[in-house]
């Protein structure tokens, strides 16, 4: 998993390394990289939109030259910051002055061209919604940082759901270890229904799009025989509400009956 934090020359030299090898790559896109780069260049899958610096909402902005450009200074101050021993750098990447330009940036036409060369390249996507949205929990934000941050969460939304008519295929996730993964897997499929998704669509990608991600639909992602026997019997119908997933009678693990009703 690359982080958006690499140089430029690291994450290169890590995709040398991955295409001689012949494995998968993922992760978040540096700024000096950018989303369709990082497409083109073949990693698998772009994580968090890209990550804190919003890579995928900049590579969908009329001035994502300068953009990139903005990001990448503000993720050097942080790092400078860090090795000076600074503890908490300032997250010049939530800053009004920063997301302001990214909104108001924001070009429909940019936007499909990238979708469609997500879709092209095979570059899925794992927003993590629930995820990003606490970015903005951070105590040292402004009232307009936190304004401009609910107007930037409205997009991620906006994003998400026209990615996925475009046929860019999206994956649920979480971002664990560092949350509470079950509850919060649950909260991520509410909001991809939020976004637009269908609660079908949602729901397939927490089980049959990891599957297929990885190779393994053989095994897993639907419930056939010959596959892993490993599922959730609810007590109302989740394709009626996604948050019905919550509503769980029993789990079924390796074929055994794991009993148990929900809160």
């Amino acid at each position: 998993k690359v982080n958006d934090s690499l140089p430029e020359n690291t994450y290169l030299a890590i995709v040398a390394e991955a295409k001689r090898e012949r494995i998968s790559f993922v992760g978040h896109v540096p700024p000096s990289i950018g989303a369709t780069r990082a497409s083109d260049l073949g990693q698998r899958s772009i994580e968090h939109l890209g990550g804190p610096h919003h890579a995928v909402l900049i590579a969908c902005s009329k001035r994502e030259t300068e953009l990139k450009a903005r990001a990448s200074s503000i993720l050097k101050a942080a790092i400078d910051a860090l090795f000076q021993g600074v503890e908490n750098p300032d997250p010049g990447e939530l800053r009004a002055a920063f997301t302001r330009e990214i909104l108001e940036s924001y070009s429909e036409r940019k936007a499909s061209a990238l979708f469609k060369r997500f879709r092209k390249n095979e570059t899925w996507q794992v927003p993590t919604l629930v995820a990003i949205r606490g970015l903005w929990d951070r105590k040292e934000l402004s009232a307009e940082d936190r304004k401009f941050g609910e107007d930037i969460k409205q997009k991620q939304l906006q994003v998400v759901a026209a990615m996925w008519r475009a046929g860019v295929k999206i994956m649920a996730g979480t971002d664990g270890p560092l949350s509470e993964a079950g509850l919060e897997l649950h909260r991520e499929l509410a909001l991809l229904v939020q976004s637009g998704l269908t609660p079908l669509a949602a729901i397939q990608a927490a089980t049959i799009r990891p599957a297929e991600f990885m190779g393994r639909l053989d095994q897993y992602g639907s419930i056939e025989p010959g596959k892993a026997a490993d599922l959730l019997i609810l007590d109302a119908n989740p394709f009626a509400d996604v948050t019905n997933t919550k509503r769980i009678s029993a789990v079924v693990l390796g074929g055994k009956l794991v009993k148990g009703k929900s809160d």
